[in-house]
């Protein structure tokens, strides 16, 4: 598999509220891309729609198998069945391979290390588990590329950093390509290869931090700005990148 590449994309509600003008960008295969920015920004609807354009490229020729993980993953459930069922119902031929899916399911919430019993309806379930539950999916269909909208948002500090160990080295050990739009510092600093930061409407282009989250560049930004400047919080880096030029 090649890198992830998109070439001059665009995206507007209406004539005049254009959020994003001819973007490109490209990820390295096997990396992973870090997308922040201040609320409202844009980066939802950027993931949003490299995932369409991806996918309408799919459909045309052979490209890699591409998952989805949304921000809002609480609509996104059949209620009346169970979440392994939901999970085994998006899989490839469902029908013909449902219990060989269930099998190799619950392999991968082992190795993924997802706490969640899958018996459960979504119904009985807490946000937290359901986000979990959302990235077994996207993951169990044995993905090249992962499109992430703040997958670990809503999971509590202790589990989120357990998972989001778990899953690094399943990308890595896998190979897999992702995209995430992140908005937490330390998330930030433990997956990603590459971060860029958008802002600005519409935006055409993006500011690369790459470099910037580096432990000594932390370090010595703290010292400078100790009284303004917080290294866990992405609103103040996003500031501080801002008012310097990047």
């Amino acid at each position: 598999m090649s890198d992830l590449s998109i070439n001059e994309i665009s995206f507007a509600y209406g004539p005049q509220d254009a959020v994003f003008k001819e973007v490109s960008l490209t990820v390295e295969r096997g990396s992973v891309l870090g997308i922040v920015g201040p609320n409202g920004a844009g980066k939802s609807t950027l993931l949003k729609t490299v995932y369409k354009e991806l996918s309408k490229e799919k459909s045309l020729k052979d490209l890699p198998t591409i998952t989805y993980i949304p921000q809002h993953y609480n609509s996104s459930w059949f209620e009346w069945c169970s979440l392994l069922s939901n999970i085994c119902i998006v899989q490839d031929d469902p029908i013909r391979n449902w219990f060989k899916n269930r099998k190799r399911i619950n392999q991968l919430k082992e190795e993924i290390g997802i706490e969640v019993d899958l018996r459960k309806k979504p119904s009985d379930c807490s946000g937290g588990q359901l986000q979990q539950v959302a990235i077994l999916r996207a993951l169990s269909k044995e993905p090249d590329v992962i499109l992430g909208d703040e997958p670990f948002s809503a999971l509590d500090y202790q589990v989120k950093n357990k998972l989001i160990s778990s899953f690094s080295k399943y990308l890595q050990s896998n190979n897999l390509t992702s995209l995430l739009v992140l908005h937490d510092i330390e998330d930030v600093l433990s997956m990603c290869d590459n971060v860029i930061l958008i802002h600005g409407k519409p935006f055409s282009s993006f500011t690369n931090l790459d470099g910037y989250f580096s432990a000594e560049f932390m370090e010595n930004k703290q010292k400078k700005e100790s009284d303004s400047f917080d290294s866990r919080d992405l609103a103040s880096v996003f500031k501080s990148v801002l008012s310097t030029g990047g």
